[in-house]
Order: structure tokens, then sequence, then C-alpha cells
């Protein structure tokens, strides 16, 4: 969908720059928001849906790359969220 938009944009640096880092953010604002690390899990499970659904047909052939990426999101949101809350409960 993102690709859409931005047409010249490689598809590596979403999937290998822009997403990781949006869900490192959603990580460490599921701390300083909600304090429940799912609050930042739940949106970087839906990144890939970023470059992967630009229509159905597209997203129906790849929903396995969508949960490949979406749980690689999930777990760099979980360790942000864990290095967060450590460092937070430390000061």
């Amino acid at each position: 969908m993102i690709l859409i938009i931005f047409e010249r944009l490689n598809p590596l640096v979403l999937v290998l720059v822009i997403c990781p880092l949006l869900a490192v953010f959603f990580g460490t604002a599921a701390v300083w928001l909600r304090k429940k690390w799912f609050w930042g899990a739940i949106p970087a499970f839906l990144l890939p849906l970023l470059f992967i659904a630009s229509d159905f047909e597209t997203l129906q052939a790849n929903w396995a790359a969508w949960i490949l990426y979406g749980l690689m999101y999930v777990l760099l949101a979980s360790t942000a969220y864990k290095l967060t809350a450590e460092n937070k409960a430390s000061r």
C-alpha cells in the first residue's frame, strides 16, 4: 500500500529499515502509554500490511510473508518494550 504512494522507493528500505524502526517505536511507546506489551505488538504485527496489501490477490498470495515479517516485528517490539521497561524501572 505504501509502495503505491512512493513508487520509486526500494522495497528493501521499507522492509529492513523503516518497518523495524516503527516496530521499535511501537514497543517503546507501549511502555510510556499503556504499560502492556501487546499494545506495541499488535501494530507491529500489522506493519507488513503496509507493503504487502496493495490488492487482495497480492495479500492472498503473500499471507505467509505477512505472518513471518509480522512475527519478526513483534519480536523487535517486545524486545524494545522489555529493554525500555527495565531501563524505566531502574530509575
